[in-house]
């Protein structure tokens, strides 16, 4: 492309992609050229994955030596309109650009009604998901038009124009300021923070490796949040979750390269301790704190003791196991770290976030022990022990055959026995989208017998410490695409030959595999292949059907019906009017031709009647011998012929078979 003819500076604060669509607007370009002869990535410009980029990361989509040279702007004032500082503030050009978080609006585009009145721009400040008012107006920042209520896209032809791609209404004007203090207040502090941060002769940490300022950056912040303190001490940092505090510290020592510090987590902590980000800029850690911060280890946690009353190891802990697996585990809104497991009767403890003690986190002993067991013993039904405990029916069922299993409370359904055949059942339907389901059809289990047999030790065992590892082999990631055609192909073979439904949904269920992976392997031709298969097999079916269904009712008073052809073919009327349109309209025309022959019928044997009764042979006196409908005589005339030849003395009396045939095709 040509170099634009007319040129102008970007105004303070604009995005990179506004001053694009303004610049193409002025020229008369077109904007998706433009960005077709800057890109340097194989990505359509008119997907909405490529036009944020422009914004977010220019110089992995763009080149910015060619658009300086197009719109006569410097690379460095290109890159001052986008986030590229953000990015190199936080270290993150090493990790990707990953350090970015969740805080940028990237569907739709944002805007203030009021600037845009003024400056007919689009700032990128307002696509910060921090940023919810305009610093200059104080007026809330909106992304949908007013007149019509829709969203508006990242860019559209309409964009330069400041109007709505849907209805057209223009979207600048007049807005209510925000009058609430508070907000006002929070919000001129998120705007200090991403004005420093948008800034490109600003930076957090100074004199440290690009590779390595993400861990400088965090240590910094560990640093600011324990309150300058000499060394470091976890348990004296505040305002970050433990668990992200534990991750954050192994990223420090190296031990981790996924668990970096975002913006969002880095300016937020700042604002919970009232820390501008100047001075945190100008911050310098010890020597020391980095030392003990670096060679620091989690604490090992003391198990505590088991609290079942049923279990053999009440009051102990030397049956607890860790859960390696889980750093924390959740029950009710409530977080539990370092989990255990008593393997004697496989109750999961932790220590609670909230009261920073020991205890249960699940239900089977406050609920299950205290509450539900004294009313089973008591011979009360599931339903109003669930109404009296305020408790859905389902946990009630979990945890009474929890308790059945162990011989705590009564009932009269064997168990199977705890062998591996039986574990290997489970196992199987464990792994099954309704396990409950498929086990009470397949091996005809209860829930009261399956919840017994999945809290028995054997079964918990391995749903703790070994289901993980099993999923891990039936895992997307390990498996080939010759091995997912193996077993896309067994699956449609066992589908075949039980007559079970082929479609794409059902197969990406039954071997695991979603259906985009499916159609992205290139292996759903397979599956329109059986299909088709299976629909060349089924229509002959329905014709062979079709033709008994036909022959052996030939007598005119025997109703045949396409709702009757379906209960004997057992297919469904969409299935059947998509590939055998042909049998349908061959049964309706069946249907409608022995109707026509029976009305044939009961006219003639109303003109005999009339003959024997001496009475004269009219329209009115058949309809009302036979009971017909007046207009279906009046409107057929060969029925009106038939009539009107009985009355003479030589009319034929037979009604050939072409007659009964025209006046068919003449009533359809």
């Amino acid at each position: 492309m040509d170099r634009f003819s007319i040129r102008f500076k970007p105004q303070p604060g604009e995005s990179l992609s506004s001053y694009l669509l303004r610049s193409c607007n002025k020229n008369s370009a077109r904007i998706n050229v433009l960005l077709q002869d800057i890109s340097t990535v194989p990505i359509v410009p008119r997907s909405p994955q490529f036009k944020p980029l422009i914004d977010v990361f220019p110089s992995r989509v763009i080149s910015l030596e060619k658009l300086s040279e197009i719109t006569g702007v410097t690379k460095q004032r290109l890159e001052q309109m986008t986030l590229s500082s953000v990015f190199h503030k936080m270290g993150s050009e090493m990790i990707g650009g990953r350090s970015m978080g969740g805080p940028i609006f990237l569907r739709s585009r944002r805007f203030c009604p009021v600037c845009l009145s003024e400056h007919k721009i689009y700032k990128l400040k307002w696509q910060i998901r921090d940023v919810e008012i305009c610093d200059e107006h104080l007026v809330r920042l909106e992304d949908v038009c007013r007149t019509c209520g829709k969203s508006q896209s990242y860019w559209n032809d309409l964009t330069p124009l400041l109007r709505c791609r849907h209805c057209g209404s223009s979207l600048d004007g007049d807005a209510d300021r925000v009058n609430e203090e508070t907000i006002v207040v929070d919000q001129r502090v998120k705007h200090a923070q991403w004005d420093f941060m948008l800034r490109d002769d600003t930076d957090l940490i100074h004199n440290v490796p690009n590779n390595t300022k993400n861990q400088a950056l965090s240590t910094k912040l560990l640093y600011a949040l324990q309150n300058y303190a000499p060394e470091f001490n976890r348990d004296d940092i505040q305002h970050v979750r433990q668990q992200r505090l534990y991750w954050l510290v192994r990223f420090i020592q190296g031990e981790t390269e996924e668990h970096y510090l975002t913006v969002d987590l880095l300016l937020d902590s700042l604002r919970k301790t009232s820390l501008d980000i100047e001075s945190f800029s100008q911050l310098t850690v010890p020597e020391e704190y980095k030392m003990t911060l670096l060679s620091d280890r989690a604490k090992s946690v003391q198990p505590g003791p088991c609290l079942a009353p049923w279990c053999a190891s009440y009051g102990s802990n030397h049956d607890m196991k860790p859960i390696t697996h889980l750093m924390q585990v959740s029950k009710n809104y409530q977080a539990f770290r370092t989990p255990y497991v008593c393997t004697s009767c496989f109750v999961k403890y932790g220590y609670s976030r909230k009261q920073n003690s020991w205890s249960e986190s699940g239900e089977l002993i406050k609920l299950g022990w205290h509450k539900v067991v004294p009313l089973l013993q008591e011979g009360i039904r599931l339903l109003n022990i669930s109404r009296e405990c305020k408790v859905s029916i389902y946990r009630i069922q979990r945890i009474r055959g929890y308790f059945y299993g162990r011989g705590i409370v009564p009932g009269d359904e064997p168990i199977p026995s705890l062998t591996e055949e039986t574990l290997q059942k489970f196992k199987d339907a464990y792994f099954q989208e309704k396990s409950r389901i498929y086990a009470a059809k397949v091996y005809g289990w209860t829930p009261l017998v399956y919840w017994a047999l999945y809290g028995s030790n054997m079964i918990q065992n391995y749903i703790v410490f070994q289901h993980r590892k099993d999923l891990a082999k039936f895992s997307k990631r390990e498996l080939t695409v010759e091995k997912w055609e193996m077993m896309i192909k067994e699956e449609i073979e066992t589908r075949l030959q039980n007559g079970l439904p082929i479609t794409l949904a059902d197969i990406s269920s039954a071997v695991g595999c979603s259906a985009v992976l499916i159609s992205k392997y290139g292996l759903a031709p397979l599956i329109r292949e059986a299909r088709a298969k299976r629909n060349e097999e089924w229509i002959g079916r329905c014709q062979r059907f079709a033709e008994e269904y036909l022959g052996s009712q030939d007598d005119i008073y025997t109703n045949v019906s396409i709702v009757e052809f379906r209960k004997i073919t057992g297919m469904g009327h969409w299935w059947l009017h998509q590939h055998v349109p042909e049998i349908l309209r061959r049964i309706d025309e069946e249907q409608q031709r022995r109707l026509y022959q029976r009305r044939i019928r009961t006219v003639q044997a109303s003109i005999e009647q009339l003959k024997e009764d001496n009475l004269s042979v009219t329209i009115n006196a058949v309809i009302r011998v036979s009971g017909l409908d007046r207009a279906l005589i009046f409107k057929d005339p060969f029925l009106k012929d038939m009539i009107y030849n009985y009355n003479n003395e030589h009319a034929d009396w037979e009604v050939e078979k072409d007659k009964s045939e025209r006046g068919l095709r003449h009533t359809t």
